[in-house]
């Protein structure tokens, strides 16, 4: 081997070297993110309920690392697409195979994907349509009037008591003169 191969081979194995470090730091840079965006999501969209805590916590970690997939996943379509166009311009060898490789991916990848999207939205609207279906409603008007009906016999009950009390108290008052002796038990 020579001199310049096998200085080569030392700034090849370097540059990888490097790659591999910048690629660690981002690793550790996206978890630490994801880490962050998960509590800071808890802070501010205090969930009760039945779960745990480290439950809603796991479940905002599984969404932010959706979406940072679902990011990088766009950008490395959109990467290659653009290296694909640039190789096209070039008329590089193979480029048109690849082309068509790579549109049947996207469309093979696509389809899939967009028919589960519109099954999930009709899924979705199916759900909150009949959450504000109209027996949901007349079930809100209806424990709505009970809760009033009842808030208007408490109210009733109230003011006679408060009226039997002082009826009660006036009596005390006219035939006795330390009658606070006798509202002790109330």
């Amino acid at each position: 081997m020579t001199m310049k191969e096998e200085n080569e081979k030392e700034i090849a194995a370097r540059k990888e070297k490097r790659k591999r470090k910048r690629e660690l730091s981002l690793i550790i840079f996206i978890i630490s993110i994801i880490i962050f965006l998960s509590f800071l999501q808890s802070r501010f969209f205090r969930i009760t309920g039945d779960y745990p805590y480290i439950n809603n916590l796991s479940y905002f970690g599984i969404i932010h690392i959706i979406i940072i997939l679902i990011l990088v996943l766009a950008f490395l379509v959109i990467r290659n697409l653009v290296k694909l166009f640039f190789e096209h311009k070039k008329k590089r060898a193979g480029s048109r195979l690849r082309t068509k490789l790579s549109l049947a991916f996207i469309l093979l990848s696509l389809i899939p994907t967009l028919l589960l999207f519109i099954a999930s939205v009709s899924i979705l609207k199916a759900s909150i349509e009949s959450w504000f279906s109209s027996q949901v409603e007349e079930s809100l008007e209806e424990s709505y009037e009970i809760a009033q009906t009842y808030y208007e016999n408490v109210k009733t009950r109230s003011k006679r008591d408060a009226n039997l009390l002082s009826g009660y108290v006036s009596k005390i008052k006219n035939t006795s003169d330390d009658f606070t002796s006798e509202l002790l038990p109330f």
